[in-house]
């Protein structure tokens, strides 16, 4: 009798284990899924928002693109599993939403608040069932932030601290 709750125990916590790692696969097939799914060859002004920024990389070459008036946005395209093509990006100013073209479809990833990087965007699947190549990418935002540059921050935390330091010795006398 003991021995058949010991083999239940076992079978239980391997059929666990092995069902964890079953959901644990299927989660990982799109790590990171698109907020909206659009028919045609939509633009930022379909996403009906008024932006400042409405920068398009095309075709999709890995680089860094300067965004006149703005700063820049570096992509870098790769291949993952089964033929899906990734983006991976990053800009030293505010992203919105990011618009990833492929075949009859786009996939829009939308940042609120605005976004600096953003990793595995990839084109929708097409009606065969795989993954459309991506064709182009656009970038929507109104970058009303930016990425404060290392020697800003040093620089306010220096005033920071002098202020403090004054006030303690004021304190003081």
């Amino acid at each position: 009798m003991r021995n058949k709750r010991l083999s239940f125990v076992l079978m239980s916590l391997a059929l666990t284990l092995l069902l964890g790692a079953t959901i644990s696969l299927a989660e990982t097939i799109d790590p990171n899924p698109p907020d909206e799914l659009l028919q045609g060859n939509p633009t930022c002004t379909d996403l009906e928002c008024l932006w400042e920024v409405e920068f398009k990389v095309d075709p999709p070459t890995s680089g860094t693109y300067p965004v006149a008036g703005f700063g820049s946005i570096t992509v870098d395209f790769y291949d993952g599993d089964e033929n899906l093509m990734y983006v991976d990006w990053s800009s030293d100013f505010g992203i919105n939403a990011v618009i990833v073209k492929g075949s009859n479809y786009a996939n829009v990833y939308h940042y609120d608040p605005a976004a600096f990087a953003d990793t595995y965007l990839h084109a929708p699947v097409n009606p065969s069932g795989g993954y459309a190549n991506i064709s182009h990418l656009m970038f929507c935002g109104t970058p009303g932030t930016s990425v404060p540059e290392p020697s800003l921050v040093l620089l306010l935390g220096l005033g920071l601290g002098a202020v403090s330091l004054t006030s303690r010795f004021s304190k003081k006398s």
